[in-house]
């Protein structure tokens, strides 16, 4: 009977054959992880995001018995856009908030103050204001949402308006 004698031990090519293997699959996930942060990156940085701001109650020093909702708009992304349309809208719960279809829909043609269109470079904000006797139908929603649509973006951008400021027993 022949016997085969084990070897006990490693030789240099087993080492490097290992070691080519590991660095092979930390490379492959390295490389992968790079690709999936570079699509996330360029997904969410290169769009237009705009803050959104309305404060109701805003009294203007030449007309300081008219109350108007004051509306602030700033472009804190890295692409100019125009604001093209500023509405209104009513929601009577969140499910409706969240499939964004307004109950009352109040599309804004004429502003207190402020024009629109108007664009936005990076940095750059926008002011206006509308007169804030026109929405007391709105009280009826428990919801009470500025919409701002623009030229570059999918989705509208929005700002919940305090409802309390305008009636203070809503």
């Amino acid at each position: 009977m022949d016997t085969v004698p084990i070897q006990s031990g490693l030789t240099t090519t087993d080492v490097l054959a290992i070691i080519g293997a590991v660095t092979g699959i930390v490379g492959t996930i390295a490389g992968v992880s790079a690709l999936v942060w570079d699509y996330y990156k360029w997904r969410h940085s290169e769009r237009v995001r705009l803050t959104v701001l309305a404060t109701p109650g805003f009294v203007s020093t030449s007309d300081p018995y008219t109350k108007y909702i004051h509306i602030s708009v700033t472009n804190v992304g890295k692409i100019p856009t125009t604001i093209k349309l500023l509405s209104f809208h009513g929601f009577d719960s969140k499910k409706h908030l969240k499939s964004r279809r307004g109950h009352h829909v109040s599309l804004v043609m004429t502003l207190g103050y402020g024009t629109l269109p108007v664009r936005l470079n990076p940095g750059d904000d926008w002011i206006g204001g509308i007169r804030q006797d026109q929405f007391v139908e709105y009280q009826a929603y428990k919801y009470f949402y500025v919409q701002i649509e623009d030229t570059m973006s999918e989705f509208p951008f929005r700002a919940e308006i305090e409802k309390t400021l305008i009636w203070p027993d809503a």
